[in-house]
């Protein structure tokens, strides 16, 4: 067996590009990294798409029927490109930021208009992720009885179902770190559920004799009810807040057999890359909504509740759907912290190490504050 040259032992596994431009970055030494998967860029795709749907999705049927078909379409058409055109534009300045400041919302907001409107951004920014968290909670509480109570189990409460769920499912997936985790394994569970409550409201309008006779009548409103449609249609792709944590901690850190984390450089190529992955998960979340939503209007037109869940009647595969979405609202909790609890740790320690136990602490805080608001 031939021995291998000494020389060649102390090689690096991954390898400058060259010493010249090394030398001429101010003697910081550039990598060739290996570029994303598809399969990091398909969980940033999920995990997008995941933070842009949850339960959310369940009132886009009552949007529809307040504003129409055609009017209900147009607005979500309309936020679908506002908020995608917003974060290509996001991308788009990113090389504005010292190369060595982590790059985040609230850093790019001091750098483009000034301290003072980074703390304002900041204090909208934890009410709107907190909002988030409190939203699912309460939908974990109405969709998890509403399980059990068809199962025969009258006996629990909603309040004490959602402390089993916390204790149980979300503090754990909650102490999770590594975000790439979640996309790799939570996400594509996620995202399945979405499915399998896109084939039931499907199945549902194929199957039942009592669908409204004539849906496409009713297809511009003629009075103002199609107001209520904008702020749900509005906030509906909102997911300014966790495309950073997205994109860099899932698909720009690369992680080494002996434990280094190193960040691939942030070039043109890999702004591509982050456009990519933006119009995929909003086109994804784009027809998810919209076949739900035309799904359950045309099942029920005018008379569609603001839960679509609600406006079926109690039988199995109404539960088994309840269900489902409980356990993908479940899912989402972690996404939904993960970047209020990185706003929070660059509120109080901006500077300082990671912590264990900060990182812990940040989490059951979170979750503690939710649910007081949630049972208030």
């Amino acid at each position: 067996m031939e021995a291998t040259p000494a020389a060649d032992l102390r090689k690096p596994l991954i390898s400058p590009i060259n010493e010249a431009e090394a030398d001429s970055e101010s003697g910081v030494l550039k990598y060739d990294l290996p570029k994303p998967t598809f399969t990091e860029e398909l969980g940033c795709v999920l995990n997008m798409a995941l933070s842009i749907l949850g339960p959310g999705v369940l009132s886009i049927p009552y949007a529809i029927s307040k504003s129409g078909l055609v009017v209900g379409s147009l607005m979500f058409v309309a936020a679908l490109v506002m908020n995608d055109y917003m974060i290509v534009r996001l991308i788009d300045i990113l090389h504005l930021m010292p190369e060595d400041q982590e790059k985040n919302f609230e850093n790019l907001t001091e750098l483009a208009i000034g301290r003072r409107c980074r703390i304002f951004l900041q204090g909208n920014l934890v009410v709107l992720l907190l909002g988030f968290v409190c939203g699912n909670f309460v939908a974990i509480g109405d969709l998890s009885h509403t399980v059990v109570k068809y199962l025969g189990y009258t006996v629990f409460t909603k309040t004490e179902l959602l402390l089993l769920i916390i204790g149980v499912i979300i503090v754990p997936l909650a102490m999770v770190r590594d975000l790439s985790l979640l996309g790799k394994w939570t996400s594509p569970l996620g995202m399945l559920t979405m499915f399998l409550l896109l084939i039931s409201v499907i199945y549902k309008l194929l199957s039942d004799s009592d669908v409204v006779a004539h849906p496409y009548t009713y297809m511009v409103p003629f009075d103002a009810s199609f107001l209520l449609t904008f702020p749900i249609a509005t906030f509906a792709f909102t997911v300014s807040p966790y495309v950073f944590p997205i994109f860099f901690d899932q698909m720009m850190r690369v992680r080494l057999p002996c434990g280094t984390t190193l960040t691939r450089p942030l070039d043109e190529e890999a702004k591509a890359r982050f456009r990519m992955v933006t119009h995929y998960a909003m086109l994804l979340s784009f027809i998810i909504y919209m076949s739900v939503g035309f799904g359950g209007f045309v099942t029920f037109g005018k008379d569609t509740e603001g839960n679509l869940l609600l406006s079926y009647a109690a039988d199995g595969l109404t539960t088994a759907v309840s269900g489902i979405m409980c356990l993908t609202v479940v899912i989402c909790i972690p996404l939904n912290m993960y970047p209020l609890r990185l706003l929070l740790e660059g509120m109080i320690a901006p500077e300082a190490d990671f912590s264990w136990k900060r990182f812990i602490a940040l989490s059951l805080l979170i979750i503690g504050i939710s649910l007081g608001i949630s049972l208030a």
